[in-house]
């Protein structure tokens, strides 16, 4: 009988153990989801005010721009928008922001400028596709002369192909420097060309040739307007630090 009993004395032990494993257990991932569903939010509330600050310089920037410009006839940097970076106080911390003409860089969507009679005529577009575009030439030309420091000097002609390819709407490789689908769908992580315009400069990081410490010295002379491809560029708000 003692037998019998010491057996299910400790078969209830047991159970009490599992019991309070498993209570232990759910009460730690509730401590845990809490915490969780708490950082969430918080950073829900930090993007909405991050946002709300964005769209307030912004507005901010329209009224200053519309101010400067009301009555001049050129965009140069002695006009007050082109004034240093404007620091705002707010709720724990600063807001800094500045403003640039991105007419006074190069707008990298210009490479894939090409004479509009070639578009829609498939023989002429691949005679084209062998001949640099007039942006492509500048981009290669402006990498030239920019000093930069790296420990192997790039193909500028490779990379501005490379750049014109990521960009046109066709599988046309550019000379034999350029790169279309073909290439970057073999990689161990696959991708497509965006054959359109970009929207950032960012999007270089995903071009074939375009490594980090080369991104990284260029990017001050690079900017991307969206939707525009025309070659211009306002001499009047180039950097004088950066005359290339």
């Amino acid at each position: 009988m003692n037998t019998v009993n010491t057996r299910q004395h400790g078969v209830a032990l047991i159970l009490v153990l599992v019991i309070l494993a498993l209570v232990t257990l759910i009460a730690t991932q509730m401590v845990s989801m809490r915490g969780l569903y708490s950082h969430r939010t918080n950073n829900m509330v930090l993007a909405d005010n991050a946002w709300g600050y964005a769209v307030g310089a912004e507005t901010l920037a329209k009224i200053a721009l519309h101010q400067s410009l009301k009555n001049e006839d050129n965009v140069h940097l002695g006009q007050p928008w082109a004034s240093q970076t404007v620091v705002f106080p707010i709720d724990g911390g600063q807001l800094s922001a500045s403003l640039r003409d991105l007419k006074g860089c190069f707008n990298v969507n210009m490479v894939a400028n090409v004479p509009d009679a070639s578009q829609n005529d498939p023989n002429q577009q691949i005679t084209n596709n062998d001949k640099p575009t007039p942006g492509q030439q500048i981009f290669s030309r402006l990498l030239q002369i920019i000093e930069l420091d790296v420990d192997q000097q790039p193909d500028y002609p490779a990379l501005a192909a490379r750049l014109r390819d990521w960009i046109d709407e066709n599988q046309l490789p550019t000379g034999f420097e350029g790169r279309e689908d073909e290439e970057y769908s073999g990689y161990l992580q696959p991708y497509r060309t965006a054959d359109q315009l970009l929207v950032s400069t960012s999007e270089l990081r995903t071009i074939s040739g375009f490594e980090p410490e080369l991104i990284e010295q260029i990017m001050p002379y690079l900017c991307a307007i969206p939707n525009h491809e025309e070659i211009t560029i306002n001499v009047n708000t180039i950097d004088p630090e950066q005359p290339e």
